[in-house]
């Protein structure tokens, strides 16, 4: 809730969905608070000079109003978080501290939130601090493995409020609910997909008992096998996913479903990640060779009928061909014609820079895998890559 009337109001947090909960909640209070006041989501795309302007000039047709920015996170000073990255040159808030050091009219709240990877600081931080409320929404301490996992009286009240916004019509035992909460560890987004599926699974107004949720519900577990789809389709969010696995003592598994020693599993991840890469290389500079710049066109490539109009029995035969001893390297037989086609169309969403980069920095890499600060090095080196 604004602190004593607060008109000027920021909420941080490292986890996305724990800050929009958040948002809302400030949102709501803010309504309130001017009473019968139009909420105006000023999007994305906002500026601070434009954010500036906003706050001082008014609406013949919403006379309140509770202005909202989603993530002012890369004007701050923090850095990004996991599975977010900071592109570009960072927006300057000063015209906006300027702005608001001279006032903030009555009929206006302003309400932002800032994604970042920890408790920012800067000139508009401080502002809000002395004019109004900064609030930083912590993670919870990292779950432990999830036989020894438990949930404090206040996370297991943030998750109840959870399950009731998303999933109201779901009852639980208190042995289910106990169980349900120490499997997953403080996970809002995994609760709620978890949630859908046990109201499924039991129907309108059954209790879920314990023994439900032992079925459905597995514990909190990943595998190594997210590695190679998250770097062919240079999604982050896998490879965060697997990270914060690595820091909370979560069971990572090997290919053949064995758990890997938690300090081995940083030296796997890097493992993977330079095969990958190197084949990324010799396939990219394999299509250039061919002269033909449609082969490296990611519009092109991601097309549906890519594979079969072009690629399965033109430019796969084509590039297997190519693959001796010396391209690909006598390490493994040759890829088939449908895995080699999902390298292709990972190799054309990175640039041949980018790629020997991550080669490049593997080296100092793996010396600071081995200085204490594996996971945050990695996660660092990682993103580098693919955000």
């Amino acid at each position: 809730m604004p602190e004593h009337g607060a008109r000027l109001v920021l909420v941080g947090s490292s986890d996305g969905y724990l800050l929009e909960e958040a948002l809302e909640e400030q949102v709501h209070a803010a309504a309130e608070l001017l009473g019968d006041a139009a909420v105006v989501d000023l999007g994305a795309g906002v500026t601070p000079e434009r954010l500036a302007d906003e706050v001082v000039s008014g609406s013949l047709f919403d006379p309140r109003r509770v202005l909202l920015v989603r993530d002012i996170g890369s004007w701050l000073q923090a850095p990004a978080p996991v599975g977010g990255s900071r592109d570009g040159r960072a927006p300057d808030p000063a015209p906006l501290v300027s702005s608001l050091e001279a006032g903030i009219p009555e009929d206006v709240v302003l309400v932002m939130g800032a994604w970042c990877g920890g408790k920012p600081r800067g000139p508009l931080v401080d502002l809000v601090r002395e004019r109004g409320r900064f609030e930083w929404v912590p993670l919870p301490a990292r779950p432990k493995p999830w036989e020894d996992a438990v949930i404090s009286a206040g996370e297991a009240a943030t998750l109840r409020r959870i399950l009731q916004k998303n999933q109201p019509e779901l009852r639980l035992s208190p042995k289910a609910e106990e169980l349900l909460f120490a499997r997953l560890g403080f996970a809002p987004r995994q609760l709620i997909a978890e949630a859908g599926k046990l109201a499924a699974a039991a129907g309108p107004g059954v209790t879920v008992d314990e023994e439900l949720v032992r079925q459905l519900c597995f514990p909190r577990e990943r595998s190594l096998d997210a590695v190679r789809n998250a770097i062919l389709k240079r999604d982050p969010r896998p490879l965060a996913d697997l990270i914060e696995a690595l820091e909370g003592g979560i069971p990572v598994r090997d290919w053949q479903g064995k758990v890997v020693d938690a300090s081995a599993a940083p030296f796997m991840i890097v493992g993977q990640v330079l095969g990958l890469v190197t084949d990324l290389l010799v396939l990219r500079r394999l299509l250039a060779s061919r002269g033909d710049a449609q082969d490296l066109d990611r519009k092109q490539v991601g097309d549906r009928s890519w594979y079969n109009r072009r690629f399965k029995n033109d430019l796969g035969p084509w590039i297997l061909e190519r693959l001796d001893a010396e391209t690909w390297g006598a390490r493994r037989k040759r890829p088939s014609i449908w895995s080699l086609s999902n390298l292709v169309r990972g190799a054309v969403l990175y640039r041949d820079e980018e790629l020997i980069a991550a080669l490049a920095t593997s080296g100092a890499l793996e010396e600071r895998l081995r200085s204490g600060v594996a996971v945050e090095a990695l996660s660092a080196w990682l993103l580098a890559l693919v955000a």
